[in-house]
């Protein structure tokens, strides 16, 4: 048997904690739509794809698109990096 582990990559994330609108409109193309609910928000890809966002959920965007994560599977996969980390190895 062979085995895998996934390979590091970084990510741009923004979750929505309900008062936020303005950061999550900014992180979507311009052309995006937004159909705002009592607990959570639809967002409409300009690919045509809607994605659901609860309280405490978060999305990624990587070189693929986007993904969506509740709060606790994004905590297991994900940490936070200071800019200036994002930068080692480019030189």
């Amino acid at each position: 048997m062979t085995r895998y582990r996934t390979k590091p990559q970084t990510v741009e994330a923004v979750q929505w904690r309900g008062d936020n609108e303005a950061e999550i409109i900014a992180f979507f193309p311009k052309d995006a739509q937004f159909f705002w609910g009592v607990d959570h928000v639809i967002i409409r890809t300009p690919e045509n794809i809607n994605m659901t966002l609860f309280e405490r959920s978060w999305v990624a965007r990587d070189s693929t698109g986007y993904t969506l994560f509740d709060d606790e599977v994004f905590e297991l996969h994900y940490e936070k990096i200071e800019p200036r980390e994002e930068n080692e190895g480019s030189n």
